[in-house]
């Protein structure tokens, strides 16, 4: 899904502002980078410091996973949204929401490269 609806009385939804009222596409990306999948987003944590993209491919160091180099300047053509959005608790990590037009899979087409990280890699 690329628009959420929050849930009242959800105990991991702080009354801060940075939530709306509503269906829309910024409590979509609010819940996914707060880690919050019961609301079921489509959106994929990208992250421009490579510290950050290892802690995300590995759910943050329990298991093996994969970085993937993205060109940025593939991603409009490709049909792919980007949301850059900093909040207070997550500032650190300088997060970037992708999701695919169609909200599936992302398009090949704007990966680079791809390695392993993690336990093995």
């Amino acid at each position: 899904m690329s628009e959420v609806v929050l849930k009242v009385g959800d105990p991991d939804i702080k009354v801060d502002g940075t939530w709306r009222i509503g269906s829309c596409e910024e409590n979509a990306v609010r819940a996914h980078q707060l880690g919050l999948d019961r609301y079921n987003g489509c959106f994929i944590s990208t992250s421009r410091c490579k510290s950050v993209a290892e802690k995300f491919a590995t759910s943050g160091g329990n298991e093996d996973g994969h970085i993937y180099v993205i060109d940025e300047s593939l991603l409009a053509q490709n049909g792919v949204h980007v949301i850059e959005r900093v909040y207070e608790e997550n500032s650190h990590e300088k997060e970037v929401s992708l999701r695919a037009e169609d909200c599936g899979d992302l398009p090949e087409a704007i990966i680079l490269n791809k390695y392993p990280v993690g336990l093995k890699g």
